[in-house]
């Protein structure tokens, strides 16, 4: 966990925002928002470390991954065009991986247009 400074837009301050560490290059690092779900590329300046104050607040995001994907040819490619980012979509909880802290859900709306 770390913390990353972060503007959503041009017309915003820049905030702090809780995230995980996804990867890194030379010079930026990509983050996952654990509250807003966003993905953040920022500079090592714009990182700092997680206080321990704040290690007992919940996150507000949950991670997910799709399972039960229709076995269709082409279908991750289709699903992409489906699901752009920041696409809101009504999941069927369908089981929790607790070592992970992932949850697996289905999206019936989504997989009845992958199969038209």
């Amino acid at each position: 966990m770390c913390l990353v400074l972060h503007k959503t837009d041009e017309t915003e301050e820049a905030s702090w925002f809780r995230g995980v560490v996804l990867s890194n290059d030379d010079n930026n690092y990509e983050i996952s928002s654990v509250d807003c779900g966003n993905l953040i590329t920022a500079p090592r300046a714009n990182i700092r470390s997680f206080p321990a104050a704040l290690k007992n607040i919940r996150m507000l995001g949950i991670f997910c991954e799709l399972v039960d994907i229709p076995d269709i040819p082409g279908a991750k490619d289709k699903l992409k065009s489906l699901i752009g980012e920041g696409t809101q979509l009504d999941a069927t909880f369908k089981s929790y991986d607790e070592e992970t802290t992932i949850y697996q859900v289905v999206v019936p709306d989504i997989y009845a247009k992958l199969k038209k």
